[in-house]
């Protein structure tokens, strides 16, 4: 706490209670004496912080101080936010966590600087899991004021601290606020907790913190949410031999009086940020620090000490990309120090401020163990976070509703970052599958939801980090980006967070900031920036734009209408869109831009300079989140032109007409026959991107005819496809350096395999088991290719038995890879012995596997046949349980939805009472499974026949094209 903020009385004009600095240092000794004593009593008694259910009243033991009385409140509530009359300044936070078998607890202190906005009489915190000793506030020579009584709102996650009416806070002054508390060091995942991880034979314990979003408070009693910004202070108590971390650089070290072996690491004063960017970690970890660091600011990595080798991709591409953003976006990163750690027991990567966290296999890269997709992944998450120092950590939304400015901004200038780097990837090609193909099949359900969606309830909030938010954001993004010009956005982006920073923002801010850019720029637009904007945030879904040719003319007709995936369900007339036309032509291969469909109107008219004989195609490189149709002829010359000469059309567009093909027949706006026409070119088809989106359609047709009878012939169908492409990438020698050089390569060989084995391709089974039983036999050795491992290895193990499902085993055991032992747990999920996979689903509940092993290991075995099978009725006996695990794994729910695929009709009552008080991701995830089920259903009825048909005719050419020693019988 700095002398400016206190005020000896009588020397301001401005009201208020304030206390001398020696006073309040000498309250902070106090304050730091009890808080030892209660540390040790409460670690050395073994005495646990109880966990406090948000259903379950505090009820706190009666003190000889005779406190204030403490009223519960346990009404279900939608509103939750705090009220605007008080503002957090500076917050001084100290921690001290113990981690060992019998005492998982953090004892804690805090000490709030609060200005007053408007004249209040209560002080309103949140506060979850936390045990506050309501003596250290009425016993703080801080506040000096009388204190009514403490009220917990459990729903709300509140703790209120009411004031004796005649005892106003007044408008303009700051005021002081400590507290001693208990809380949890938990073990889901969320606020402050703890996970477990073996190295060298011994166990050992981590510490690491997770806030997003709204977790701050589960550590300590705060103003959690997004616009309290305020600085923070942070103190950590550690043992000695151990590390600490934090958002800032340490300043300096101490022993703990009283407690031997522990020590406390005080960090300096951070920069105003939002509460759920606050980050904190206790481990015993080794670090790397780059070379190649700017502007003095200090750049480390962070990992296991027997991990630490596998550190140098991150600390390569760390340092870059945070130039690359300081660039792009003409501001300084603020911070002195960048750390990136990479964390046992974590999945993906959070973006606190000079502390980002990553799993370990989103930053560890190991060039004998590591497949070049996954350095492709580690570059983009890098990427991604790195953005996020200034889009969601400099400038950050005002509420949860606008999430989609953090992290749809932070998915698509991932691209841009990664791609400025490791151009090889060929990464703005790879946007389109793996962003709008794959955002799209969720966004044409009737259970989607807006970009920008109103929250209030935590639960609420948790439902929207999603592919909606991310990817589906992301793609609008770039649909902005490209009708500005990328000069013109990126000097906006630049203008907006300038004019914000340190601050928040809505959506509208961002709009206005592009606008004025675009004025200045004078890029000529229909409407304002605002109008085209909102018609695609503020609505669910998307538009497909069928294009109706008059041959005669050389007029089309672009009109809209909202698109879903079940053709049953009513559409909406009033869902439209401000869309984007572009188009090329046989005649014209070059992009034209011709205008746009209004919002206000069904469709328009435009001229070509077209034949009838010359294919058109529009939006070009699917720049516009639209999907599009073709009359009959339109289609006919298109399919006539891939089958020719592929090359003609670009590589993004092939892949746009297959995943639009596939998808409009699903939902009845095509004749299947026209898409498996169009799949007929495949055979010629050698460019990844393209087979991407033709994988994704075969997998619906192979999930739809898989128990029918004539899967053999649509098996037989795929292959035949399959063959020339497999032959062609898949058995090729290329070794890792010139893959490495040419990596889109070894994405293709991935695909092409990934095809082949599981459609059992003779030949790719055949060299599958020929390289594992290789590589079983030099277990020391890189026989497989990385790229391959995991492929190779599950086709092996299914096609094998007890030896090879074992060798896996022990590999997943000893490798020090996390991409490896990941290979390894896909692989073991293969087999089809039904013994083994009861054995593995059994290690989901009694071990030995970590948190998010188990998660990865469901999601593996519901791809095996048999193991859906069993793990419907493990589902069924474990529901509390499977809950438990993925507490707090937003994404990982919609796994869910594969997990009970094929038993709804059987689990629907089940589920329905199960799910009775969910209002989170989990409601949402089985919304969207019954709308996907009842289409299914409706889809068998009403396609399957067609299919039977066309691939009927087929069966002949079949037979004569596809050699027996190419099929397994």
């Amino acid at each position: 706490m700095e002398s400016a903020n206190v005020v000896l009385p009588g020397t301001s004009g401005r009201k208020g209670l304030f206390i001398r600095r020696r006073v309040i240092v000498l309250h902070l000794l106090i304050v730091s004496a009890a808080f030892i004593a209660v540390a040790l009593a409460v670690h050395y008694s073994g005495v646990k912080c109880p966990h406090y259910d948000n259903d379950t009243s505090v009820v706190l033991e009666p003190s000889t101080e005779n406190p204030p009385s403490l009223k519960a409140n346990s009404v279900v509530v939608e509103d939750v936010r705090l009220p605007k009359n008080l503002r957090p300044l500076h917050y001084d936070i100290r921690l001290l966590p113990w981690m060992d078998e019998s005492n998982f607890t953090i004892n804690g202190f805090i000490h709030i600087l609060i200005e007053c906005v408007e004249n209040t009489n209560k002080i309103v915190l949140h506060s979850t899991d936390i045990e506050i000793d309501r003596v250290s506030i009425v016993n703080n020579a801080e506040i000096m004021m009388e204190i009514d009584e403490f009220e917990e709102n459990i729903e709300r996650q509140f703790f209120i601290i009411h004031l004796k009416s005649i005892h106003l806070l007044e408008e303009g002054n700051r005021y002081n606020i400590s507290m001693n508390f208990t809380s949890i060091l938990n073990e889901h995942q969320h606020g402050f907790y703890h996970a477990s991880y073996t190295e060298y034979g011994q166990k050992k314990y981590i510490a690491m913190t997770q806030m997003e979003p709204v977790d701050a408070r589960r550590v300590f009693p705060c103003f959690d949410e997004p616009s309290f910004k305020a600085e923070f202070s942070i103190t950590l108590g550690r043992k000695r031999g151990m590390i600490s971390l934090s958002n800032m650089p340490k300043i300096k070290t101490t022993p703990i009086e009283g407690v031997s072996d522990y020590e406390w690491d005080y960090f300096e004063r951070s920069v105003p940020m939002s509460s759920y960017l606050v980050a904190m970690i206790i481990a015993d970890y080794s670090y790397v620090e780059s070379n190649a660091s700017h502007n003095n600011i200090t750049f480390r990595v962070w990992a296991r000490h027997s991990a630490i080798n596998q550190t140098k991709y991150g600390l390569e591409m760390g340092p870059k990309m945070l130039q690359f953003f300081q660039e792009y976006f003409g501001i300084d990163y603020p911070l002195p120090k960048q750390d990136m750690i990479a964390l046992p027991s974590f999945h993906g990567a959070m973006e606190n401020w000079g502390l980002i966290t990553y799993g370990e296999q989103q930053l560890l890269y190991d060039p004998d163990m590591s497949s070049d997709s996954h350095r492709e992944i580690i570059a983009q998450v890098i990427a991604h976070e790195q953005a996020h120092q200034w889009f969601g950590n400099l400038v950050t939304m005002q509420w949860w509703n606008d999430l989609w400015l953090n992290e749809g901004f932070a998915s698509y200038m991932s691209y841009i970052g990664a791609n400025h780097f490791e151009p090889n990837y060929r990464l703005c090609q790879q946007f389109v599958i793996n962003e709008i193909q794959s955002v799209m099949g969720v966004d044409g359900l009737i259970t989607s939801h807006p970009i920008n969606q109103p929250v209030h309830h935590p639960d609420e909030i948790n439902k929207i980090f999603d592919r909606i938010s991310y990817n589906k954001g992301a793609s609008i993004v770039r649909m902005l980006a490209e009708f500005l010009g990328h000069g013109t956005f990126q000097r906006g982006l630049s203008h907006y967070l300038k004019s914000r920073m340190y601050g928040n923002a809505v959506q509208d801010d961002l709009w206005a900031a592009l606008t004025y850019q675009a004025e200045l720029d004078s890029v000529q637009l229909p409407t304002d920036i605002k109008t085209i904007m909102d018609s695609w945030t503020l609505k669910m879904g998307y538009p497909v734009v069928n294009v109706i040719r008059n041959y005669t003319s050389s007029v089309i007709t672009a009109q809209q209408e909202r698109f879903l995936m079940n053709s049953r369900q009513e559409l909406n007339s009033t869902y439209r869109w401000w869309i984007p036309l572009s188009y090329s032509s046989k005649a014209h291969p070059d992009i034209v831009q011709c205008g746009w469909i209004p919002e206000h109107s069904d469709q328009v008219n435009i001229s070509l300079e077209a034949t009838k004989n010359q294919w058109v195609i529009f939006n070009i490189d699917q720049v516009g989140y639209y999907r599009v149709n073709y009359d009959q002829h339109n289609w006919h010359l298109i399919i006539q032109q891939l089958t020719e000469d592929p090359r003609e059309i670009s590589v993004i567009n092939r892949a746009q007409l297959i995943d639009d093909a596939f998808n409009l027949a699903r939902t009845g706006l095509l004749d299947y026959s026209t898409t498996l026409n169009l799949t007929h070119y495949l055979q010629r088809e050698v460019e990844y991107i393209p087979w991407r989106s033709a994988a994704s359609g075969i997998k619906f047709l192979d999930s739809m005819l898989c128990r029918t009878k004539i899967y053999g012939i649509f098996q037989d169908y795929v292959i035949r496809m399959v063959d020339g492409f497999f032959h062609h990438v898949g058995e090729s020698h290329d070794d890792q350096r010139t893959l490495r050089d040419n990596p889109i390569r070894a994405n293709t060989q991935t695909i092409a395999w990934r095809l082949a084995c599981h459609f059992q391709h003779c030949g790719c089974i055949q060299r599958a088991t020929k390289l594992y039983s290789n590589w079983m036999d030099h277990p020391d050795q890189h026989i497989i290719p990385t790229h391959l491992k995991s492929i190779v290895s599950c086709s092996a193990v299914e096609h094998g038995g007890k030896k090879e499902w074992e060798f896996a085993y022990s590999k997943f055991n000893t490798s020090n890879s996390a991409t490896e032992k990941d290979d390894m747990l896909e692989a073991m999920s293969c087999t089809n012995q039904a013994w083994i996979l009861k054995r593995m689903i059994d290690w989901v509940i009694q071990g030995p596997l970590t948190k998010m092993e188990s998660i990865h290991m469901l999601i593996y075995l519901v791809r095996n046949p048999l193991g859906r099978y069993l793990a419907f009725d493990f589902f069924k006996i474990h529901w509390d349980k499977i809950l438990n695990i993925l507490c707090n794994q937003s994404f990982t729910f919609t796994y869910i939805i594969r997990l009970i695929k094929g038993f709804v009709s059987k689990m629907k009552d089940f589920l329905d009472g199960k799910l009775q008080g969910h209002t989170g991701p989990i409601l949402r995830t089985f919304d969207q499974l019954i709308e996907r089920t009842e289409a299914n259903i409706f889809w068998m009825n009403r396609y399957k026949e067609n299919i039977v048909l066309w691939l009927s005719q087929k069966a002949e050419d079949l037979s004569n094209f596809i050699p027996k020693s190419n099929r397994l019988p």
